[in-house]
């Protein structure tokens, strides 16, 4: 049986709407920073970026920010700037970015903190599972109480 992370990692190669399939980018910092699957994105009719698209820059941002080791906080004002520059777009709300974080603790990826918002590095799941295998995690863990609240219901 595959583990969580191949899964994970084939659910994404699955899902695939680029020109290009997705490619494992190993980790610069094993430790501390967990391997990236970098997927290309199709261009939307709308121009703004394409579902997961802005997740997977502010995750490269945040990489970079752990490696790099800078004496400043990675806040989403600081990730919108670097995004903005490095893509040649117009910076996407910090609100966005804020929510990105959000839905990562919330799968238990990486470690925010409060006043001001900042990104602080990754958890221990986070670096060992990667940000899709997180994802799968919870996933699973949603369809094992669900089967279990349905097997309550059964018994009634």
């Amino acid at each position: 049986m595959p583990t969580l992370e191949e899964r994970a990692r084939m659910a994404v190669l699955s899902k695939s709407s680029g020109p290009v399939a997705p490619r494992v980018e190993e980790s610069p910092l094993p430790d501390a920073v967990p391997a990236t699957i970098v997927r290309t994105f199709t261009p939307t009719n709308t121009g703004r970026a394409a579902p997961g698209e802005l997740e997977l820059w502010v995750k490269q941002h945040c990489d970079i920010w752990l490696v790099e080791k800078y004496p400043f906080p990675c806040t989403p004002a600081w990730l919108s700037e670097e995004i903005g520059k490095t893509q040649g777009i117009k910076p996407p709300s910090v609100g966005a970015i804020s929510a990105v974080f959000e839905r990562w603790v919330k799968i238990d990826f990486a470690s925010i903190a409060k006043k001001p918002t900042r990104f602080e590095g990754y958890t221990s799941n986070g670096i060992t599972l990667g940000l899709e295998g997180c994802k799968a995690k919870l996933k699973a863990k949603r369809r094992a109480a669900e089967a279990a609240a349905g097997r309550r219901i059964g018994r009634g």
